[in-house]
């Protein structure tokens, strides 16, 4: 979708059977000229830095979120474990 000159991708899915006809890479490469063509101004692929982002740009912002907790038990804990899920995410995405 965009908003204020910007394109916000998310990444569809499509059947291995076609992946050596590169349809992710040619979707992306329509998408940004349509982009152009529609005076949008930055394609942003969301958060992840899988490698086939950097094959389209030369730069990255970075993102960061801050969570806090109350001093009680259960909330140290739980942000405790929604920090491990994210890492582990993380991992298995790359």
């Amino acid at each position: 979708f965009a908003h204020n000159k910007t394109f916000y991708w998310y990444m569809p899915v499509y059947d291995n059977t076609f992946a050596r006809f590169s349809p992710g890479l040619l979707h992306i490469a329509r998408l940004v000229e349509e982009c152009y063509k529609l005076g949008l101004t930055t394609f942003d692929f969301l958060r992840g830095q899988e490698r086939y982002k950097y094959e389209w740009t030369d730069s990255a912002t970075s993102l960061y979120s801050l969570e806090l907790a109350t001093l009680s038990p259960a909330s140290r804990l739980k942000l405790c474990m929604r920090s491990a899920l994210r890492k582990t995410a993380d991992i298995l995405r790359r």
